[in-house]
C-alpha cells in the first residue's frame, strides 16, 4: 500500500468521517458525559430489604421458619416469597404466584365467600 499526499478535498471527507465517528462513539456511551450523576449511592433492587422478624415469633424450636409452600406455619397471615426454596429468580416467580394462591385461598376461608 502506498501512501500519497491528501488533497483538500479528501482531508475534508477524513475530517468529517472522524467528526461523525466521534459523535456515533459519544452517543453510544450515553449521557454521562453531558448531564451530572443523580446519585452515588448504589442499590439494587434484589438485594432487598432488612426487617426484624423476631416480634412475630416465627422461628420454630430448630431455629428456622417452617413453611407450607410460603406460608408460615406458625401464622398463616404470613407469606414469605423469596426466602428459603423460593429464593432464585425461577423460585421467587413461582412463589410469587403461589403466595396469591394462598392469600386469595385464606381470604375466600374468612369471607367464607368468592374473592374476586
Amino acid at each position: 500500500m502506498r501512501f500519497t499526499a491528501m488533497n483538500r478535498g479528501q482531508r475534508g471527507k477524513l475530517a468529517m468521517a472522524t467528526a461523525a465517528l466521534a459523535i456515533g462513539l459519544l452517543s453510544l456511551t450515553g449521557c454521562g458525559y453531558i448531564n451530572a450523576q443523580q446519585t452515588t449511592e448504589q442499590y439494587s433492587s434484589s438485594d432487598g430489604t432488612r426487617t426484624d422478624l423476631g416480634p412475630l415469633q416465627l422461628r420454630s424450636s430448630h431455629g428456622g421458619i417452617q413453611l407450607d409452600g410460603t406460608t408460615a406455619v406458625a401464622d398463616p397471615r404470613v407469606q414469605l416469597v423469596g426466602y428459603g426454596p423460593s429464593a432464585s429468580t425461577i423460585g421467587a416467580n413461582r412463589a410469587g404466584r403461589a403466595a396469591a394462591v394462598a392469600v386469595r385461598r385464606r381470604l375466600e376461608r374468612l369471607v367464607g365467600g368468592s374473592a374476586a
